[in-house]
């Protein structure tokens, strides 16, 4: 950096919609596979097993990566992975 980062300043910024995260999952499950999104909604979390959505993430990125493919709009990224 050419100059000190202070607290709070915002170094980087990203849109939303570039990021996966369980909101990102469930909107794109509600546009591509309803069924998806249901399984992704349906934990409730003041359940005691509520995990933080890590549960529904992983499930979305398999569901991607495994089903939908060259169709995901995370393929590229995707498709890196081992």
């Amino acid at each position: 950096a050419t100059e000190d980062v202070a607290e709070g300043d915002v170094y980087i910024s990203l849109p939303p919609g570039s990021v996966i995260d369980v909101e990102t999952a469930v909107s794109d499950a509600l546009e591509t596979s309803p069924p998806l999104a249901g399984l992704l909604t349906g934990t409730d979390e003041s359940s005691p097993s509520w995990d933080g959505g890590f549960d529904a993430l992983m499930l979305y990125l398999l569901h991607e990566r495994f089903v939908r493919k060259e169709e995901s709009r995370w393929w590229p990224y995707l498709d890196v992975l081992p």
